[in-house]
């Protein structure tokens, strides 16, 4: 048996005429879903980091995830995230032949472009949404300078 894969860009990637085009998710969500004796899985989750001016903001999609089950913490300029996605026994027990909800521990970390205002930082866990509003401190807020001289 001979097999012939086709060349030239045009071929790769998303589009019409691109056979291999979910390619790469099939390897992602295959060796994603691999389970490893080294701890939590680390990108079981979307989330979505933002600066602004005075705050940093994080919101990430958690649906099935318990407020309860959620830990947040920052040390130095990381934010870390961790947590359980919600899966009982009997729910992988009653799974069969194709198993693809969520469960076990999770965790990611995020590097901050600067230093937190640790006592300010709050959050929220609706519907499935975490949002999380991170201060930043105010040594690391742009202050104005006034110039002096004359002229």
């Amino acid at each position: 048996m001979r097999l012939s894969i086709p060349s030239g860009p045009s071929t790769f990637g998303i589009g019409p005429g691109r056979p291999y085009a979910d390619l790469n998710s099939v390897f992602h969500s295959f060796f994603n879903d691999l389970s490893t004796p080294r701890g939590p899985r680390q990108a079981d989750f979307r989330a979505n980091l933002s600066v602004q001016d005075d705050a940093f903001l994080l919101k990430a999609e958690l649906p099935g995830v318990k407020r309860e089950a959620i830990e947040l913490s920052v040390l130095d300029d990381v934010l870390t995230l961790s947590g359980s996605f919600g899966s009982t026994e009997s729910d992988e027990a009653e799974c069969g032949s194709t198993c693809e909800l969520r469960s076990g521990p999770f965790r990611r970390e995020f590097r901050l472009a600067g230093p937190v205002d640790v006592a300010a930082v709050s959050a929220t866990h609706v519907d499935g949404i975490l949002n999380v509003r991170l201060p930043k401190a105010a040594s690391a807020m742009a202050q104005r300078i006034e110039v002096q001289g004359e002229g």
